[in-house]
């Protein structure tokens, strides 16, 4: 890449590699496996977190169900790990998305393709 020894590299990684920025990889990382768990080929025990809002009949009927949201516990169950296990940290993640985005295909290749779209534009020049 003809990077001086003491040149900065992040412009580098980010235009010539392609490489997100971490949090942003974090945030790929979780939506895939989201994504599996939605499509059913993840393990049980994590598609169980996973649940619709349109599936919860408990829930009243605010806003659209066709945008695929998933059900985000309270804080009560959360005390623990708050805001950083996977059962809040996936469903908040994936509604975060674009509902075009969660609608991709089934296939992981092709949300992978299209997520990394979404997210690279908004990464950062610090990478660690």
């Amino acid at each position: 890449m003809n990077i001086p020894k003491f040149g900065r590299i992040t412009t580098a990684m980010r235009d010539t590699l392609h490489w997100l920025h971490v949090r942003q990889r974090i945030t790929f990382n979780i939506c895939m496996l989201v994504h599996n768990c939605v499509n059913g080929s993840a393990p049980i025990y994590l598609q169980e977190i996973c649940n619709s809002v349109s599936a919860d009949v408990h829930r009243p009927r605010l806003r659209p169900t066709d945008h695929g949201d998933l059900v985000v516990p309270r804080s009560a169950k959360t005390d623990r790990f708050g805001r950083r296990g996977f059962s809040v940290s996936g469903p908040s993640q994936w509604n975060k998305l674009p509902p075009d985005i969660r609608k991709v295909s089934d296939k992981p290749e092709q949300f992978a393709r299209a997520l990394k779209t979404f997210l690279f534009p908004n990464s950062t020049d610090k990478y660690f």
